[in-house]
C-alpha cells in the first residue's frame, strides 16, 4: 500500500437525465483537483438518481459515455469511481465503475443489495463482490444500501480490501444512518 493516496469526494447533485452535463461536471471537478489520485462520484451519478425511464439512460462499458470518461481519467492521470445505470444481459444494473489513471475500466461492481421495491423493479441485483487495485490500494466497492449489511464489508475485508469505497445517492433524512453504518463497518473490520 502506498504511503499516501489523495482522494477527492465529489459530493454533488448530478443533473437528472443529464448524462452529458454530468460528464462535463466530472471533467471540471477532476481538472480542478490535480492533487487527487482518485475522485469518487455518487451512486447513479451519470443519470442522476431517477428510476422512471432509466433504461433510456443506461450505459455500456464500451459505450461513448465511458469512452469520454476514460479520456478524462487518462488526461488527468486520475482514477475515477462513479455510478451509472448499466445495460446488462438480463436487464439493468445499478453499477459502480472504476476507471484507472490510464483510462482503463478496472472494474464494474453491480449493487448486490437493492433498496426496496422501486430499485428491485428497476434493476437486477449483482451477484459478486469486487476488490480492485486502485492507486496501489486494494479497494472494496459498495453502493449505498450495501453498507447496511455487515457481511458485505466483512467479505470485502477478507478478500483483501484495504479501503472500502461506498458510493451513495443518499438523501435526507438518512444521512445520519450512513454515518453510523460507515463507522460500524470500520470498527467491525
Amino acid at each position: 500500500m502506498p504511503a499516501e493516496v489523495n482522494i477527492a469526494l465529489a459530493q454533488l447533485s448530478p443533473r437528472l437525465r443529464g448524462t452529458e452535463a454530468n460528464i462535463e461536471t466530472m471533467r471540471e471537478v477532476v481538472s480542478d483537483h490535480p492533487e487527487a489520485d482518485l475522485v469518487v462520484f455518487p451512486e447513479l451519478y451519470l443519470s442522476g438518481y431517477v428510476l422512471d425511464g432509466i433504461e433510456e439512460l443506461a450505459v455500456r462499458p464500451d459505450g461513448p459515455e465511458l469512452q469520454s470518461i476514460a479520456v478524462i481519467a487518462r488526461e488527468n492521470h486520475t482514477s475515477l469511481i462513479f455510478g451509472a445505470p448499466e445495460r446488462v444481459e438480463n436487464g439493468l444494473a445499478n453499477s459502480a465503475f472504476c476507471v484507472d489513471e490510464r483510462g482503463t475500466i478496472a472494474a464494474v461492481y453491480r449493487k448486490v443489495q437493492l433498496f426496496g421495491g422501486d430499485e428491485s423493479d428497476a434493476f437486477v441485483a449483482g451477484d459478486e463482490l469486487l476488490v480492485v487495485e486502485v492507486c496501489g490500494v486494494k479497494v472494496g466497492l459498495m453502493i449505498c444500501f450495501d453498507i447496511e449489511f455487515p457481511e458485505v464489508a466483512r467479505a470485502l475485508a477478507r478478500a483483501g480490501a484495504e479501503l472500502l469505497v461506498t458510493i451513495s445517492a443518499n438523501m435526507e433524512p438518512f444521512g445520519n444512518d450512513h454515518a453510523v453504518f460507515v463507522s460500524a463497518r470500520a470498527l467491525e473490520n
